[in-house]
């Protein structure tokens, strides 16, 4: 008679009935970003995972789950100007979340600039994210937008002004949105001290210049030879100073200039030192066995040139 035996099989809850659904709450946020949850609803035996489907999204928390929970995600600020949408899955199901586009900003560098009365050019930095379209356009017929009249993103917009044989103006351009003023004449008020120096011939660094200006007006520094360099101060607004240094000189005496908030700063050179030869007389002297003072012995070298004189030997001392 045979023994009675008995089996059994365990099995989790089935997939149709581990069905879950997800409810976020906002699906909606500004270009700022912020925090949002998920509902998950499901049976109390049904295990979950969450994760985003965008890389722009951080993970939620927590990342798994039994039976009905709730997911936190964050948002974070975006910095373009498109709208975006991501997703946030459980266990294949997801649901979906918007965000708005960055509004666009721009910015302009310099603000102002001054040019003199016989006209010149010039140029303004448009800094702006990626995607942001602008333009540029003069509201004076003497200011011409000579580049950049439209552009997208960062970039530089060129003009040139007109000569002045008139009263000191003041124009502007509307770029991005944004107001650039060009003032032609002395309004500003801007004076450079010293408007000059002298440098050796072996180059180095210049004594700092000080420019004045009235407030909110704003000037550049530019090189005017490759041999002279602006080392701080290519930018500046009402009162400041400006370095420079100087390259040593390997020829003859030489000029150059700086241009300082439309002024002209003027840089001399010493000329390089000619190239030292040297000639002695006599070029050798007989002493008697009693020793002595030998007859002076004559150096001829360039002004400039220095020399020293020394014995080879301990029995001959140089006495001047």
């Amino acid at each position: 008679m045979g023994g009675c035996t008995s089996s059994s099989t365990s099995t989790g809850p089935s997939p149709a009935k581990c069905q879950v659904s997800l409810e976020a709450v906002p699906t909606s946020f500004v270009a700022g970003g912020g925090t949002g949850t998920v509902s998950v609803s499901t049976q109390p035996e049904c295990a979950w995972t969450a994760s985003v489907q965008t890389s722009w999204m951080s993970e939620p928390s927590p990342t798994s789950g039994q039976g009905t929970g709730q997911v936190t995600f964050q948002i974070p600020a975006n910095p373009l100007p498109v709208a975006r949408r991501g997703e946030i899955d459980v266990n294949g199901s997801r649901v979906s979340v918007t965000q708005e586009a960055a509004p666009c900003a721009f910015t302009l560098t310099p603000t102002r600039e001054s040019i003199g009365a016989d006209g010149g050019s010039g140029t303004v930095a448009v800094a702006a994210a990626a995607g942001c379209a602008w333009t540029a356009g003069s509201n004076a017929p003497w200011i011409t937008v000579t580049s950049g009249a439209s552009g997208s993103g960062n970039g530089t917009v060129g003009f040139a002004v007109a000569a002045n044989a008139g009263d000191a103006r003041t124009g502007t351009l509307t770029i991005a949105g944004q107001t650039f003023t060009v003032a032609q004449g002395d309004d500003c008020g801007y004076t450079i001290t010293p408007t000059g120096q002298s440098i050796g011939a072996s180059g180095g660094a210049g004594a700092p210049v000080a420019v004045a200006a009235a407030g909110g007006c704003t000037w550049t520094t530019t090189s005017g030879e490759p041999w002279i360099t602006v080392t701080s101060g290519a930018t500046g607004s009402g009162n400041g100073t400006v370095g420079f240094s100087v390259a040593a000189n390997p020829g003859a005496a030489r000029t150059g200039t700086l241009t300082i908030a439309g002024r002209t700063f003027t840089v001399t050179q010493a000329a390089a030192p000619a190239a030292c030869t040297y000639t002695i007389m006599p070029a050798g002297q007989s002493l008697a066995a009693g020793g002595g003072a030998g007859t002076p012995v004559a150096v001829a070298a360039a002004a400039g040139c220095t020399w020293t004189a020394a014995s080879g030997v301990p029995w001959i001392t140089v006495t001047s």
